[in-house]
């Protein structure tokens, strides 16, 4: 199955919780969702902002669940980075 990559990332930071809590391949895997365009657990109405953001050059944010607690992956406006980072952190 083919990968469609509907979000460019630009570059890629981690705060150092993040880095230190949550395997790699668990991150590069969340990221994989969020730049296909699976915002993970948000609203509904966040899920259709993210939409909007996607066609229009908006900030993008997707949260997700994982065994050390929340993270958001937030992607900015003009697509030259994207932070990862836990719940309480933002």
């Amino acid at each position: 199955m083919k990968t469609v990559v509907k979000l460019e990332l630009g570059q890629v930071f981690l705060t150092r919780e993040v880095a230190n809590k949550v395997p790699e391949h668990d991150i590069l895997w969340y990221l994989g969702r969020h730049q296909e365009g699976d915002w993970g657990d948000i609203p509904e109405e966040d899920k259709k902002i993210n939409d909007w953001a996607l066609k229009n050059n908006g900030r993008v944010i997707s949260k997700y669940r994982t065994e050390a607690g929340d993270i958001y992956i937030i992607t900015e406006p003009d697509r030259s980075f994207t932070t990862v980072l836990f719940a309480w952190e933002y």
